[in-house]
């Protein structure tokens, strides 16, 4: 199995930890929704063109986009006044 610090996200690697290109895909766009919720359909598309850099994955960004708004809706920013 591969060490974190070897992982490149490349479909061959994925397979070999189980994940399938739409499982890995939504998972990232769910912990990009958690970290970084609300932002703009350009700022997501970017962080996926970096974090997804392998030409393969590049047909995979309307899902990852998909996926991000997805999780954002289901889990709306609440902000409390201070």
């Amino acid at each position: 199995m591969l060490g974190s610090e070897d992982f490149v996200r490349r479909p061959e690697n994925c397979a070999e930890v189980g994940l399938t290109c739409p499982s890995c895909i939504s998972e990232a766009a769910r912990q990009l929704a958690q970290v970084s919720p609300g932002m703009r359909p350009s700022g997501a598309v970017t962080l996926f063109t970096i974090m997804f850099q392998e030409p393969s994955c590049r047909s995979m960004q309307q899902a990852f986009l998909y996926s991000y708004n997805n999780f954002n809706a289901r889990n709306p920013i609440v902000e409390f006044a201070g």
